[in-house]
Parts: structure tokens; sequence; C-alpha cells
């Protein structure tokens, strides 16, 4: 999947992963090369994009996990197991940025 971004205020446009010029526009947005607004934009479509990894990573995790092989629909087990793999995956990413934000002097929560 590739995410595109797009700036009209630059006339810039891009795809997201992978991108030379992905990379440039964030350096320039965190070193303030660009309008706080603009920032903004750039923060928001690199918290999509974490999102979007993150969501792949349970998804393929969590599958690998429970799903033996698929049929037409799942089992209880299937679903149970999808459900704790999910809510465990989570819990564990929540704790590990708060460890994270804790050891930076940042303090706060996760997701």
């Amino acid at each position: 999947m590739v995410i595109r971004v797009c700036f009209k205020s630059v006339f810039w446009c891009g795809a997201g992963k992978g991108s030379r010029n992905s990379a440039k526009l964030v350096l320039m947005a965190q070193k303030g090369g660009f309008s706080p607004e603009l920032q903004r934009a750039v923060q928001q479509e690199q918290a999509k994009a974490q999102l979007q990894r993150t969501v792949s990573e349970l998804t393929s995790t969590c599958w690998e996990k429970c799903i033996g092989t698929p049929g037409r629909s799942l089992s209880s087990r299937e679903e149970a197991c999808l459900s704790d793999c999910a809510r465990r995956f989570i819990d564990t990413t929540n704790f590990i940025v708060q460890r994270a934000q804790s050891q930076q002097g940042g303090g706060g929560g996760g997701f």
C-alpha cells in the first residue's frame, strides 16, 4: 500500500512509503521550514501512517497465531483467540509507548 501525501501550499505531492521526497518534507517540517498549520498536517499524516503500520502488524501477528486454515467463518475459538491477541497487542504497545515517554521525561499516556 502506498500512501500519497499532498500539500497544495508547497506544490508537492509524493508517495509516502519509501519516498526520499517524503523524508525531506518531514525533515523540513520538523526543522520549522513550514508554517505551523503545515507542520500539524505532516504530524497528522505521520500518525496515520504509524496507525496503519500498527494495525497491519496486529492483523498479521494475530492471524498467524489464531487462524489455522481459513474457512467460511471463524470458529468461536478463533474469535476468542483474535480478540485476546488484539487486546494483548494493544496493551503491550501502550506499555512500550508509556515506558519510552517516561524514560524521555515526557510522561503522558499511550494511544
